[in-house]
């Protein structure tokens, strides 16, 4: 069965932009070394009904998984069948319930602690974001949705590290409030009752004074460094002087001997065989957000100089799994990708809402597993993934539920009904939104063209009368007034 795996697509020289779908990517690679197994699809949250990384059924049309953890247990599940084109990277490490409890602790840190530092390096800065991860997600995205995603992501990483206090990082927002925020009357006679030399001298000092060569990075380095040190001697420790995170030096060289001389790619300068490694789940977990760490090239590397100072080892097993799982390099030509389909190609309305069981075409022959396979058909076209994000943008109430609607619209049929009982009632659920939309907005322009509560329906004005009509004693009385 091929399956496709629905992921960000590739930046900084890494497979995706996103640590849950670049673990994701490692996995698979590793768990399936058969190419003709699996494929890639880069594409954005709007294109698929629930998150990424989203793993996908290519000869159903079904989604079978989403999310890092759901794709690592249905692949996990898959390894029973007989000829399972997949491994278990999990396979010979301690099945008990206090390692599967660690495992779970240390994922779930990774998640809490590694994810915001990765957010205010790659996000919240307004620098790195201006000048490296603005630029990558506008190579990613299509028009019109490099105008309408990349904002909401940037938003949904500023909240999630909003809680280090950090925020001064990203200048945007500074700058944004202060245009934004109004003055007190109070306070501005305040500022004036100051003599001018004295206000003078205080722009002068704001300007031109230690502070303001300062870059917002350099002002919070304590606090940064603090931050992403206790998050790297943590993981530094549960590493230790190990190659990976959970598994033995002893299974590595075990494996070494079963290789042979099979030859010596992969090898580096020390001897070590990186190739040989046999990275699990949390390995690649952790290489997905220790990788957006050290990897990409920013103008503000905070974080990657913090983890090369608190935990070198890390950086050294971030190099050793991308050569296990992704080949050293990482990029398209060596995972199969699918390429793009054409943006605008014809798409009916209502068959977007419904399940595609058209399969896909396998690849022509096992060697072919460094080409690029067929054209990957999206699950959902361009004018459909504008609607999302436009719907997604509401804020307030309004927004959740119409969020909530559209899931409930697109969500897949898991309930075994039938397939034109199942179209019949999105069809049916899409008019009554689209219809009580209207109705809403009807109503809302009527009712703010209603005059106010309690006025009078009919007006009458008694025409004023000027002097003139009175004859000549008004208009005597109109040439004195003048």
């Amino acid at each position: 069965m091929a399956l496709e795996l629905h992921v960000w697509g590739p930046a900084f020289g890494l497979p995706s932009i996103d640590p849950e779908c670049l673990a994701a990517v490692a996995y698979l690679a590793r768990a399936a070394p058969e190419r003709a197994a699996w494929s890639l699809v880069a594409t954005s949250p709007s294109a698929v009904p629930d998150t990424l990384p989203a793993l996908r059924d290519a000869h159903t049309g079904r989604w079978v998984a989403a999310g890092f953890d759901a794709i690592v247990a249905y692949l996990r599940a898959r390894t029973a069948e007989t000829q399972s084109p997949f491994t278990d990277l999990d396979a010979g490490l301690d099945g008990s319930a206090a390692a599967a409890a660690d495992t779970t602790a240390y994922a779930a840190f990774l998640r809490a602690e590694a994810g915001p530092l990765v957010s205010l390096s790659l996000y919240v800065s307004s620098a790195n974001w201006a000048a490296t991860t603005r630029p990558a997600y506008s190579r990613l995205l299509p028009f019109p949705l490099t105008w309408l995603e990349p904002p909401a992501v940037r938003a949904a990483h500023a909240t999630r590290a909003a809680h280090l206090g950090l925020s001064s990082l990203d200048t945007d927002a500074e700058a944004t409030a202060a245009a934004a925020a109004p003055t007190s009357s109070a306070w501005s006679h305040a500022l004036h009752a100051f003599p001018d030399r004295l206000r003078s001298i205080r722009a002068t000092t704001a300007t031109t004074g230690t502070g303001a060569a300062l870059t917002p990075e350099a002002k919070a380095q304590i606090r940064l460094d603090a931050a992403a040190r206790a998050c790297l001697t943590v993981l530094a420790a549960r590493k230790g002087t190990k190659r990976l995170f959970l598994r033995p030096d002893k299974d590595d060289k075990d494996d070494d001997h079963d290789q042979g001389d099979e030859g010596d790619e992969g090898d580096d300068s020390t001897g070590r065989r990186p190739s040989s490694l046999r990275p699990s789940a949390l390995d690649c977990l952790a290489f997905g957000y220790l990788a957006l760490m050290a990897v990409p090239d920013v103008p503000r590397p905070f974080l990657r100089g913090a983890l090369h100072r608190h935990a070198p080892g890390l950086v050294v097993f971030v190099a050793d799994v991308r050569v296990a799982c992704l080949g050293g390099a990482g990029d398209e030509v060596a995972l199969p990708w699918k390429q793009k389909a054409p943006l605008f190609a014809f798409t009916s309305p209502f068959s977007v809402f419904t399940a595609s069981p058209s399969p896909l075409s396998p690849a022509s022959s096992p060697s072919s597993s460094h080409t690029l396979a067929l054209v990957a058909q999206p699950s959902r076209p361009l004018w459909l993934r504008t609607l999302y994000n436009l719907v997604h943008s509401v804020p307030g109430p309004g927004g959740v539920c119409l969020s909530w609607l559209w899931r409930q619209v697109c969500a897949d049929d898991d309930g075994g009904h039938a397939y034109n009982t199942t179209r019949r009632q999105r069809l049916v659920t899409l008019a009554g939104v689209l219809m009580g939309t209207a109705l809403a907005a009807g109503l809302l322009v009527g009712y703010r063209r209603l005059p106010p509560f309690g006025s009078p329906v009919v007006v009458y004005k008694r025409v004023p009368r000027s002097l003139l009509e009175l004859g000549v004693a008004g208009a005597m009385l109109s040439l004195s007034a003048l």
